[in-house]
């Protein structure tokens, strides 16, 4: 909110807005009465009860508590609601289900698409040590990479083998991965479904 340069307050003197800023109650009320309420991701039930018009949601993909994101859904519900999610494009589970919604718009940009607003060493820097590595495809360019490093198998691999019938099968196996932990961090406990017949095996459900 108090950013100096990008700051929400920065942006409403710029463009000669009119407002109020309460620290204590972190609200920031425009001149024809319309409220920005302002707060972290990190106590989801601090959403309950609101009836938003829109919402906007920062750095998405590094919230510690995805519920945060189903309350902020829940209490945008005014008219032609809508959320803008700003973020740095990491493959988290809620960030890649947006992503693949129809409904989603998604613009893209790059590090260097702000370079009038950076520093041109900082940007010699991270092109010198990021550049062309998978960390800087994701930092500076902006892509989303769902591939896992290093994996046998990757999902382009998978989507060239796809059939759309599965002969009379042999053999079906189910495999677990269970996650060791219950918390809210924890890993997701993958199940593998593989079926033979004769010598080819078929993924059915992964």
């Amino acid at each position: 909110v108090e950013g100096n340069r990008s700051g929400l307050l920065a942006v409403l003197d710029r463009r000669a807005i009119t407002y109020d800023w309460s620290l204590t109650k972190s609200t920031v009320t425009l001149a024809n009465g319309s409220k920005i309420v302002c707060g972290g991701a990190d106590e989801p039930d601090r959403w309950r009860g609101f009836n938003f018009a829109g919402g906007w949601a920062d750095e998405l993909a590094s919230w510690r508590r995805p519920d945060a994101w189903s309350q902020l859904r829940f209490c945008t519900r005014m008219g032609r609601a809508r959320i803008v999610a700003t973020t740095t494009p990491r493959p988290t589970a809620l960030l890649v289900d947006m992503v693949a919604d129809p409904r989603v718009h998604v613009t893209r940009g790059r590090t260097w698409d702000n370079a009038d607003n950076l520093s041109p060493d900082a940007l010699a820097e991270l092109q010198r040590k990021y550049g062309g590595t998978r960390q800087g495809r994701q930092e500076l360019e902006g892509e989303l990479l769902t591939d896992t490093p290093g994996a046998l198998w990757s999902l382009a691999m998978i989507d060239a083998e796809r059939v759309d019938t599965v002969p009379q099968l042999d053999r079906v196996v189910v495999a677990i991965d269970p996650a060791v932990t219950s918390g809210e961090d924890s890993d997701l406990t993958g199940v593998v479904v593989v079926g033979r017949a004769s010598d080819q095996l078929y993924v059915l459900a992964d």
